[in-house]
């Protein structure tokens, strides 16, 4: 779910499961990654966070165990 305009993808797009459990949020900017992107396990913590910049992956990205621990930067 997201927006959209002009046809194409902005702002923060949110994939979810079947049962409805937020499975990734990215930030899109003329059709484009560009900003914060999370992906969450199933038990809703956060797994990876990171960052785009013009669609290239920008800085480092965080990894997270099942409980929400960051286990590798």
């Amino acid at each position: 779910m997201g927006n959209f305009v002009n046809g194409q993808k902005e702002g923060v797009l949110r994939e979810y499961s079947k049962t409805g459990g937020l499975l990734s949020a990215v930030t899109y900017e003329n059709d484009e990654t560009n900003g914060l992107y999370e992906i969450y396990h199933p038990n809703g913590n956060i797994k990876e966070r990171g960052s785009f910049y013009k669609g290239n992956l920008s800085g480092k990205v965080k990894i997270y165990d099942e409980n929400g621990e960051l286990i590798e930067a």
